[in-house]
């Protein structure tokens, strides 16, 4: 939220809010297939809200864990066909001691009876399964450094869609 408002956009969809029970919780189930049908969903549901942003010439931010193959170029190619630019991110935390801190006040805040290592487990083997495509990692004593990161790379790579004869 806090880069869309620093990019003055104002549309931002979390592809978690489109799942009802988050994948790290679930009870006896294959985690990959899991998180590739939940893909699925996703990109199904982002389709027509994508299609709508390419015509109205509108900016938008998408965010959340939801970004295999298969939404990546759903995305990807309904943008670009309507002429848009699309700039993916991975956004990481390498830092392992903040990292177990985040699922703790994660299962915390939503009574969630799971242990922090099968939580953890399962994030890392969907990120592990991931496509790290202009990764930057957080750093969360200095979050006002990471978002200027992020933002330098996005003005980056704009400026090569926008003017590719300058960035060569």
């Amino acid at each position: 939220m806090q880069l869309a408002e620093r990019l003055n956009l104002s549309s931002v969809i979390k592809t978690d809010s489109e799942i009802y029970e988050p994948l790290w919780t679930r009870k006896n189930i294959d985690t990959l297939k899991s998180f590739r049908e939940d893909c699925e969903l996703v990109a199904k549901g982002l389709k027509q809200e994508l299609i709508k942003c390419v015509k109205d010439g509108k900016t938008l931010i998408l965010e959340g864990i939801h970004f295999n193959e298969l939404v990546v170029e759903t995305i990807r190619k309904i943008i670009t066909e309507g002429g848009g630019i699309f700039i993916p991110y991975f956004v990481t935390l390498s830092d392992t001691y903040s990292h177990d801190n985040m699922i703790n006040e994660w299962l915390e805040r939503y009574k969630i009876q799971n242990s922090v290592d099968q939580v953890k487990s399962r994030i890392l083997l969907v990120q592990s399964n991931l496509r790290r495509q202009h990764q930057n990692q957080i750093i969360l004593d200095d979050f006002p450094k990471t978002l200027d990161c992020i933002h330098e790379s996005f003005l980056r790579s704009l400026e090569m869609y926008t003017f590719p004869e300058i960035s060569e």
